[in-house]
């Protein structure tokens, strides 16, 4: 078998490493969609101002 990530459809897909054009391909697992980090504002500690 070979795996692969199909960030496009958010899949992890397989298909049988001897594949022709029509070997069908099998979705294993959906990719969460984690989103991006909440924004956060953090003091440098030695006082200085922070960009």
């Amino acid at each position: 078998m070979v795996y692969f990530c199909s960030f496009g459809f958010c899949l992890i897909q397989r298909v049988a490493a001897d594949f022709t054009e029509k070997t069908p391909v099998e979705n294993v697992a959906e990719i969460p969609a984690i989103g991006t980090p909440a924004e956060r504002n953090m003091g440098n500690p030695d006082g200085r101002a922070t960009w």
